[in-house]
């Protein structure tokens, strides 16, 4: 999976911001969602995210939690690439 794009749009009267991801290469949406709800948290109670698309192109939106551009470029490729933590021997 990669981002093919990352953007984030002025939500009206507010000073909150609506970030827009494209992600392609998905070869499981079930994957893709898990992933991301592992970085930026479970919705509705830690975030407003959604996930739409088909095939293997998905948008990823949300507005909650808030983050810079660059914050939430990193997250998503966290949770593209998640970082395997090995456990406590």
């Amino acid at each position: 999976m990669r981002i093919q794009s990352i953007a984030q749009e002025a939500i009206a009267d507010s000073d909150d911001v609506l970030t827009i991801a494209i992600v392609t290469n998905v070869t499981s949406h079930c994957i893709l969602a898990r992933q991301l709800i592992d970085v930026l948290g479970k919705p509705p109670v830690h975030s407003d995210l959604e996930i739409l698309g088909s095939d293997d192109t998905w948008t990823i939106v949300w507005s909650r939690p808030q983050l810079t551009l660059d914050a939430a470029t990193a997250a998503i490729n966290q949770a593209l690439a998640p970082i395997i933590r090995e456990t406590a021997r």
